[in-house]
């Protein structure tokens, strides 16, 4: 995504989860990735990260956050999707 435009920065954390999945408690180590880019490609990011994700239904959440203005001016300048 970074290479197409979508986004400016990409963080990951590791991640230990426990969740249900298929009737069967789970408890797995896991990844979370934080994609900062416009509202505007929000969509086209999520529609990426659901055709690449290995997992069968990945969690996707968006959040419409305030940033100080030059780094907000970065993300648009970094991006075209």
């Amino acid at each position: 995504m970074l290479e197409h435009k979508l986004v400016a920065c990409a963080n990951f954390f590791p991640a230990s989860s426990m969740y249900w999945w298929k009737g069967d408690l789970q408890n797995d180590q896991e990844w979370i990735g934080i994609f900062k880019t416009r509202c505007d490609l929000v969509e086209k990011v999520k529609k990426n990260v659901s055709a690449n994700h290995p997992y069968e239904i990945p969690c996707l959440l968006s959040f419409d956050a305030e940033v100080n203005e030059a780094y907000g001016n970065w993300v648009f300048e970094q991006t075209s999707g």
